[in-house]
């Protein structure tokens, strides 16, 4: 995946950076308020570089805000059980200081058999159905984001 991302610590004291191995995780500890600073447990920000134009131009953002539906769709394909989270994810850019919508997705296969997982990023365009999307938008709303 191009996107490179870090962890960076909010304490002026600290001032840590780290690469973030694991995008899902990172968005989902953002959603449920759990980001953190590995090296003084204090909280922290994530950060994003998209490089767009074939990586020869980086836009850099801070992440505001992660979002989740409220219920994750799941149904069977073959020998796994699919789950499908996309997520929506508020960012600011850190040069122009505006805001941008960013709607990655991963499916995450459950061997019924093993129960062994496996994530698969999203690559192409997101399709939603109606009703996670509404879910988004309007938990993106309740927190006053004007989407």
């Amino acid at each position: 995946m191009a996107t490179e991302r870090y962890n960076v610590c909010s304490a002026r004291s600290c001032g840590n950076k780290e690469w973030v191995a694991g995008l899902f995780d990172a968005l989902r500890d953002i959603q449920r308020g759990r980001l953190q600073c590995s090296k003084c447990g204090k909280k922290s920000h994530l950060e994003l570089e998209f490089g767009f134009d074939l990586g020869k131009s980086l836009h850099r953002c801070k992440v505001l805000d992660v979002f989740l539906p409220k219920r994750i769709e799941k149904w069977p394909r073959g020998k796994f059980e699919r789950s499908f989270y996309p997520f929506l994810v508020i960012v600011k850019s850190t040069d122009e200081g505006y805001r941008s919508m960013w709607l990655p997705y991963w499916h995450i296969d459950k061997n019924q058999k093993t129960r062994k997982t496996f994530r698969k990023y999203g690559q192409w365009a997101s399709f939603i159905s109606e009703r996670p999307f509404v879910s988004l938008i309007g938990q993106a709303r309740a927190k006053g984001y004007k989407i």
